[in-house]
């Protein structure tokens, strides 16, 4: 598990048991010694967070405490302006100039992945390994990204082979069924959200009175 990492990004509003579930599962699956949770300040395709930056990052810290090979890494929130994946990517690249790099996202961002940023360039600095449930149609990629995969993509963590960058993987990973949207509507209209956020976040949330 040297070598090489992975980048696990989004906006964590909160973060719950099914973001750190994914993220034990994919660092076990892509056998990568580190696992950078990396959230965003200022996200370009959705609204920005119900919490501010630094309350986000806090709350992420106390859910990965424990978890080994897992860490928080504040990058986008300390840069100023908006959160481009793509110069996140060529950060970490500059860091581990010969690691197998690997970024994470999920279905649905990547069937947007034409809105983003310099999107043709990401395996440029890493490979992308999109998340997919399995037994369910994810949604589909525009026909140019489509293209642009055509030389890219491969079916297998095995198909990786040496290279440090440039591939693409549909990774099948179960994934639980919870909601961010769903924890903040519970928040807001006093249920319960156990079992749904790591203890040390819901004691957090509680503490701050968060997503009233």
């Amino acid at each position: 598990m040297n070598e090489s990492i992975a980048i696990y990004g989004g906006t964590f509003d909160p973060v719950h048991i099914g973001h750190l579930r994914s993220a034990i599962d994919v660092r076990s699956k892509l056998k990568v010694g580190r696992l950078f949770v990396v959230p965003s300040s200022t996200p370009p395709h959705r609204q920005r967070p119900s919490v501010t930056p630094e309350v986000r990052l806090e709350m992420l810290r106390l859910s990965v405490a424990d978890l080994a090979g897992i860490e928080v890494d504040d990058r986008e929130i300390n840069r100023s302006g908006m959160s481009y994946s793509i110069d996140t990517l060529a950060e970490f690249r500059s860091e581990y100039p010969t690691w197998r790099i690997y970024f994470i996202l999920g279905a649905d961002a990547f069937s947007l992945l034409h809105t983003w940023h310099r999107w043709q360039e990401l395996t440029n600095f890493a490979h992308l390994v999109v998340l997919e449930r399995p037994g369910s149609s994810s949604p589909q990629p525009t026909d140019p990204v489509l293209e642009w995969l055509s030389d890219k993509e491969i079916s297998a963590v095995s198909a990786f082979g040496a290279e440090t960058n440039g591939r693409v993987l549909r990774l099948k990973l179960v994934q639980w069924q919870v909601s961010a949207t769903d924890i903040r509507e519970r928040c807001r209209t006093g249920q319960s959200i156990d079992l749904l956020v790591p203890k040390a976040v819901q004691s957090f949330i509680d503490e701050h009175k968060l997503y009233q």
